[in-house]
């Protein structure tokens, strides 16, 4: 089965790559709506994930809360990403169609000239 074959690769993975097995275990997870378990893989991600990763991982943790309408804790683990991983622009994208997803035109436009500003 495809939980078994996951775990098969990753004890067979390098080291620097167990990250993306446990983001890819954690999206088919989501798939089948086990959104707990794919909570706790993406969470392991972030334990291992080298720090040019982290931006990735992020990403995939904020679309999970959206995706179960957390839109509170989406932004606030963008926040993060943002002050983390500093200038990663998909990060900021990311947080701008968050925000007009959400209905928060205005925070949206103040997020996408803050980007501006620092991506120009």
């Amino acid at each position: 089965d495809c939980r078994r074959s996951f775990a098969n690769t990753i004890l067979s993975c390098p080291p620097s790559l167990c990250w993306k097995v446990w983001l890819a275990g954690g999206r088919m997870e989501l798939m089948v709506g086990r959104v707990d378990e794919a909570r706790k893989l993406f969470s392991r991600s972030h334990e291992v994930v080298p720090e040019k990763g982290r931006a990735a991982v992020m990403l995939e943790c904020a679309r999970l809360e959206e995706f179960t309408g957390d839109i509170e804790l989406a932004r606030a683990i963008l926040c993060k990403a943002r002050s983390d991983t500093g200038s990663d622009w998909k990060i900021w994208l990311e947080s701008i169609f968050l925000e007009l997803r959400s209905g928060m035109r205005t925070r949206g436009i103040r997020l996408a000239n803050e980007a501006l500003q620092i991506h120009s």
